[in-house]
C-alpha cells in the first residue's frame, strides 16, 4: 500500500477528529521511525579469513560498521580498536584502524611462541566502550602450533545451564496454536541438548519437545483456569520447572505462519474479549531505517507480504491496536539479498601451484551494475569447516540476544527464524556485559605521543618548549611540559612504527643535560571473566589442521627459503646466484645504515652501485624502457621480507621504512634477479627488516623516541609461483588460507577480477565474498573451486 511518512513530532494523544486508516498508519510510522532514530547505535563487526590459526601467522580481518536497528547512524568515532586477547584477558596484539580515513581492513599478528588454546578477537570504538559495552564485538579463534597434539579444553560449565522461552508474538492466545521458541545453553553460550514437556495445572501433558541449543514447540492453550509450565529434564538435578505467560483475554498476537522464497504469511490472532469486538489493528514493518510495510485489519486475519518488497536482513513487524498501543511484535530474517553476486572461474578444476583467475560481477535484480566494496577470502574447504554460512553482520545480529549461534549452527532458514524470534523479546538483551575500565586521560580520538622531560637529577623540567620532528619529515610540532615535565602530542597521523626526534631548545642552549622518557600508553581494559566466549567455534577442522601441519609453510623460514631459490641447473644441482649475507658492494647492512645516519631509506639505496634516478623514479641502470619512452614501468621489484610489495612508487615505499628498522638492503641484477622471473627484468631490491627499531644515533640537540601509529597495510603472503624455481621447489604448500584481500572495489560496471595460485593439499577451496554496496546493502556469496 503506498503511503507517505511525515516525520513531524506531534502529541502522543491523537485529536478527536476521526482519522482514516492512511492517516493512522502515517502517525504510527512517524512515531516508530523516531524511536528507531533515538535508539540506533553503531556496531563494529569483524569478519576473519578463518577460525583456526597457527602460531607465527596472521589473522586477516575486515571490519563492518552497521546499525543496531537499521536506522542510519552518524558516528563521530575516529578509531576502531582491534585486539587479540587470551583467556586471562591479556592483550596479545592490538591494532588501531583509522576509521576517519575509512580504514576497515587489517591483520593481527600471532606470536610464534603463543601457546595453543582459545583466544578472543575484540573490536570496539570509544562510543561502544563507554556507552554500550555489551556491544563490544567478541569472537573466538583457536591458535595451534607444531607441538599441539592435545584436544582443546573448553571451559568447565559445572552444569550451569540457562533456559529461555520466547512465546511468538509475546503472548499466548486461547484456542489457537501458539509457538514457543526455547534456547538451552551453558553460561558460555555453548548449545546444550535438552528435552522436556509442557503440562497444565491439572496435570495434562500438552506437548513434548527436544532440541540442541534452540528449538520450538507448538500447542493449543485454553484460558479457563489454566496455567502452563515447562518441565526440563536434567541429568543431575531432576526436573526444572518454568512458567509460561498467563493467557490474557485482551491479548493480540502476531505470528508467522508461513515463510517461502516468495512471501511471508502472518496471522493476527486476538484474545476472546477483543475478538468479540472485532477490534481493529495496524501492522507496520521496518528495516534499514525505513517503513517497508503497512496495513490495517479487523478481528483475526491473515496478511501476505511479498518477500521482494522487503530489504535483506532483520525486519521488525509491530502490531498496534485501535488506541495506537503496541500489542505484539515479531522479527523475521529475510535471507534474500537485493544484489546479485556472480563468481566465475576460468576452469572447473585446478592442479597444485596453478594460477587461477576469478571474475566477480555484482548487479541489482534488474541486471544493472552495482558498486561495492568487499573482502575476498579463499580457504581450504577441509581446513575451514567453520566458514560463514552468511554475512558476518547477519550472524552477529541474529545472535545478538540469545548469545547462541555458532557459525555452523545457522545452517538453514528455519534456524535463522528461530533466532529471529529471540530478537522480538521485550526484555533487555541477554548478553552479559564485560567489565571495562580506562584511564581518564586516555586519548580516544586519535594517536598520542606522550613523554616526560627530566634533568640530570631526574627532576621534572616544567614549562619547557618541546619540539617533535617525525623521522624523514621537515614538519615540526611543539608543546610545553607541565609541572610534572610531561608533554603530549595528539592527533598525529602515521602508520606503523615511526621514529621521532625530540628537542628541548632552551635546555640545549644552556648546555644542560636532560633525558626524555616516552610514556607507555595505557589502553582500555576489558575483563570478560566467565563470559569467555567460545560458542562460535565447532573445531571440526582442528584434527585435520594439526595432522597436515596446516600453515607451517608460512609460519617458519619457508618464505626466506623461497626468496633465495634459483633456477635448477642440469642434474638437479642447485646453484645459488644470491650473494651470501656478508659484505657486498650490492648490499648495505644495519651497521652501515647506523654509521652513515641516512635521513631516509631511499637515500641509502641510492648509495649502492647501479642505482640511477630517472624522472623521479628509482631504477637499476635505467631499467628497461618501452618504445614510447614512458617511465612508469622502469622501477625494479621491491621485495620486503620475501614478499613482493607491488609498490606504486619504490621511493615512497622505501621511505615508509625507517632505516633503524632494516637489517640489510640488497640490489639484485641480471642472473641474480632471475629468481623473480619476468618480473625481475628491471632488477630487484630486497629489504630485510627487523622486528624492533634500533635506537638512532643521538646528537647533542635531539633525542629520539619510537611510537606505534595506525595499522600499516601488510601484503598477504603468497609463494611467488610465477617463478619456475619456486613452482618446482621441494616443500609442501599447506596453506589454509590461499588468498585474502580485505579491500576489493568494483569498477563502474560492477566487476572485479583477481588471480591467485593454488596450494598443494588435495582439497577443494571455498571462495567467500562479503561486503557492502554504495547504498549500504550487504552482499554475500560463496563459490567452490575444485582441486584435482
Amino acid at each position: 500500500m503506498p503511503y507517505r511518512i511525515f516525520l513531524v513530532l506531534t502529541t502522543l494523544l491523537l485529536s478527536t477528529i476521526q482519522l482514516n486508516s492512511q492517516q493512522i498508519l502515517e502517525q504510527l510510522a512517524g512515531k516508530l521511525m523516531k524511536e528507531y532514530e533515538n535508539y540506533a547505535k553503531e556496531l563494529i563487526i569483524l569478519q576473519t579469513d578463518k577460525t583456526i590459526y597457527r602460531a607465527g601467522t596472521d589473522i586477516w580481518f575486515r571490519a563492518f560498521s552497521v546499525s543496531s536497528n537499521g536506522f542510519p547512524v552518524v558516528s563521530k568515532d575516529k578509531v576502531i580498536y582491534v585486539e587479540l586477547a587470551n583467556e586471562s584477558d591479556s592483550v596479545v596484539d592490538r591494532v588501531l584502524l583509522n576509521k576517519e580515513a575509512l580504514q576497515y581492513n587489517g591483520s593481527v599478528s600471532i606470536p610464534t611462541i603463543l601457546k595453543p588454546g582459545f583466544y578472543q578477537l575484540r573490536a570496539y570504538t570509544k562510543t561502544i566502550f563507554q556507552e554500550h559495552p555489551a556491544d563490544i564485538f567478541i569472537s573466538s579463534v583457536y591458535v595451534t602450533n607444531t607441538a599441539d597434539k592435545a584436544q582443546p579444553v573448553k571451559p568447565q560449565t559445572n552444569n550451569e545451564f540457562i533456559y529461555k522461552f520466547y512465546p511468538e508474538g509475546g503472548n499466548l492466545i486461547n484456542g489457537v496454536n501458539c509457538a514457543i521458541v526455547f534456547t538451552a545453553t551453558d553460561k558460555y553460550g555453548i548449545p546444550s541438548q535438552v528435552s522436556g514437556y509442557v503440562k497444565d495445572n491439572f496435570g495434562n501433558e500438552m506437548v513434548k519437545f527436544t532440541g540442541n541449543g534452540i528449538g520450538k514447540f507448538v500447542f493449543e492453550p485454553y484460558s479457563k483456569d489454566r496455567r502452563y509450565n515447562v518441565h526440563i529434564k536434567t541429568n543431575n538435578s531432576g526436573e526444572q520447572v518454568f512458567s509460561l505467560p498467563a493467557i490474557t483475554p485482551g491479548a493480540f498476537q502476531l505470528s508467522l505462519q508461513k515463510q517461502t522464497t516468495e512471501e511471508l504469511v502472518f496471522r493476527i490472532a486476538l484474545g476472546d474479549s477483543v475478538y468479540n469486538k472485532k477490534a481493529s489493528s495496524y501492522l507496520l514493518g521496518i528495516a534499514n531505517g525505513k517503513i517497508c510495510f503497512a496495513s490495517e485489519g479487523k478481528a483475526m486475519y491473515m496478511v501476505n507480504i511479498p518477500v521482494n518488497t522487503l530489504p535483506h536482513g532483520v525486519v521488525d513487524f509491530y502490531l498496534y491496536d485501535a488506541n495506537y498501543e503496541l500489542r505484539s511484535r515479531r522479527t523475521v530474517f529475510n535471507e534474500h539479498y537485493n544484489s546479485v553476486v556472480t563468481i566465475t572461474s576460468e576452469k572447473q578444476e585446478y592442479t597444485s601451484r596453478q594460477k587461477a583467475k576469478l571474475n566477480i560481477n555484482i548487479t541489482d535484480k534488474e541486471g544493472k551494475p552495482v558498486k561495492a566494496v568487499f573482502s575476498v577470502s579463499i580457504t581450504d574447504k577441509t581446513l575451514n569447516v567453520d566458514g560463514s554460512p552468511m554475512h558476518s553482520a547477519d550472524i552477529y545480529m541474529l545472535r545478538r540476544n540469545s548469545r547462541l549461534g555458532r557459525n555452523d549452527f545457522i545452517h538453514n532458514s528455519e534456524m535463522s527464524d528461530l533466532l529471529a524470534v529471540t530478537l522480538s523479546a521485550e526484555e533487555p538483551l541477554l548478553r552479559s556485559i564485560p567489565e571495562v575500565k580506562t584511564n581518564n586521560n586516555f586519548h580516544w580520538d586519535g594517536l598520542e605521543i606522550k613523554g616526560r622531560v627530566t634533568g640530570k637529577q631526574n627532576e621534572p623540567l616544567s614549562g619547557q618548549l618541546v619540539i617533535l620532528v617525525p623521522e624523514q619529515e621537515t614538519t615540526a610540532l611543539s608543546d610545553s611540559t607541565d609541572n610534572k615535565g610531561v608533554f603530549s602530542f595528539k592527533d598525529i597521523t602515521f602508520y606503523g612504527k615511526k621514529q621521532f626526534h625530540v628537542m628541548i631548545p632552551s635546555v640545549y642552549d644552556k648546555q644542560q643535560k636532560y633525558a626524555i622518557t616516552k610514556e607507555v600508553v595505557s589502553f582500555p581494559v576489558i575483563r570478560t571473566g566467565s563470559l569467555y566466549n567460545v560458542n562460535n567455534l565447532s573445531l571440526i577442522s582442528l584434527p585435520s589442521f594439526n595432522q597436515l601441519y596446516a600453515d607451517s609453510s608460512i609460519s617458519g623460514d619457508t618464505k626466506i627459503y623461497l626468496q633465495q631459490l634459483v633456477l635448477k641447473e642440469g642434474g638437479g644441482n642447485k646453484k645459488s646466484n644470491v650473494p651470501k649475507k656478508g659484505l657486498s658492494p650490492h648490499r648495505i647492512t644495519a651497521e652501515q645504515l647506523d654509521k652513515l645516519s641516512f635521513s631516509n631509506t631511499a637515500d641509502a639505496v641510492k648509495m649502492l652501485p647501479g642505482i640511477v634516478m630517472m624522472g623521479g623514479r628509482l631504477t637499476i641502470r635505467g631499467g628497461i624502457q618501452n618504445l614510447s619512452g614512458d617511465l612508469s614501468d622502469v622501477e625494479p621489484l621491491l621485495i620486503v621480507n620475501g614478499v613482493n610489495t607491488h609498490a606504486g612508487s619504490v621511493v615512497d615505499y622505501l621511505n615508509s621504512i625507517p632505516p633503524t628498522n632494516i637489517e640489510y638492503i640488497e640490489v639484485l641484477t641480471g642472473p641474480e634477479a632471475a629468481l623473480y622471473g619476468s618480473r625481475g627484468g628491471n632488477g630487484a631490491i630486497v629489504v630485510k627488516t627487523t622486528n624492533e627499531l634500533r635506537d638512532a644515533k643521538v646528537d647533542k640537540e635531539s633525542q629520539t623516541i619510537i611510537a606505534s601509529g595506525f595499522y600499516k597495510e601488510q601484503s598477504f603472503y603468497e609463494p611467488p609461483y610465477d617463478t619456475y624455481a619456486v613452482r618446482e621447489a621441494d616443500f609442501t604448500d599447506n596453506r589454509a588460507t590461499i588468498y585474502w584481500n580485505g579491500q576489493v572495489i568494483t569498477d563502474d560496471a560492477g566487476k572485479a577480477t583477481f588471480s591467485f595460485y593454488t596450494a598443494d593439499l588435495k582439497n577443494d577451496y571455498t571462495v567467500t565474498v562479503q561486503g557492502i554496496t554504495e547504498k549500504g546493502e550487504l552482499i554475500f556469496k560463496t563459490y567452490t573451486i575444485k582441486k584435482k
